[in-house]
């Protein structure tokens, strides 16, 4: 009975510390997947814009097209297709797919790799 005594206390101590792991991993997964889909949806706006014609002029219209931009993970002219409008809804659509699917693997992975509660 004595020899579980000192078991049962190391259990006792550890547990809170995975508990305190396993909360911080889920904080990091669900920042990941909050960033993940707030580039997505940047870049449908984008395309959005673009593809209803908004006025280039418009600040916010510039805003998003430059961040839309800076975000496109390379794959703004991955494909060259006749009408501009198609060939933008084809790559910055693919580009927010790809930022959707990063994210939740890597939140996945975060998460598995943390330390059960």
């Amino acid at each position: 009975m004595a020899e579980d005594r000192p078991k049962t206390e190391a259990k006792r101590r550890a547990t809170p510390t995975r508990s305190a792991a396993a909360r911080v991993a889920n904080g990091v997964a669900t920042a990941i997947l909050i960033v993940a889909r707030l580039a997505a949806a940047v870049l449908v706006v984008h395309v959005l814009f673009v593809v209803f014609s908004a006025n280039r002029a418009n600040r916010l219209v510039q805003v998003v097209g430059d961040l839309a931009n800076s975000i496109s993970l390379g794959l703004d002219d991955l494909f060259v297709l006749t009408d501009a409008r198609i060939g933008v809804l084809v790559n910055f659509g693919l580009a927010a797919l790809v930022w959707l699917v990063a994210g939740s693997i890597l939140a996945g992975l975060v998460r598995r790799l943390a330390p059960s509660r």
